[in-house]
């Protein structure tokens, strides 16, 4: 979806264990995952970072790219 910016919303659920996250926190740059709507969209686990709680990371999330590739 193209908002009247330019920037494109992206909605994804996650369902990431601590254990799985943890290896972004060892190296491991960028989480994959699958939008709603099917497309693979890959982003920077720093992006998450402040969704991590004792369990990992759960829940639906919407990310605005603008135009020119920045969250």
């Amino acid at each position: 979806m193209t908002g009247r910016s330019g920037a494109t919303e992206i909605i994804i659920r996650l369902n990431i264990s601590a254990e799985q996250f943890q290896r972004h926190y060892r190296g491991v740059p960028n989480v994959q995952a699958t939008a709603i709507d099917g497309r693979t969209v890959v982003l920077p686990a720093k992006a998450l970072r402040p969704h991590v709680t004792r369990d990992g990371v759960h829940g639906t999330f919407a990310f605005r790219i603008s135009s020119v590739g920045k969250l």
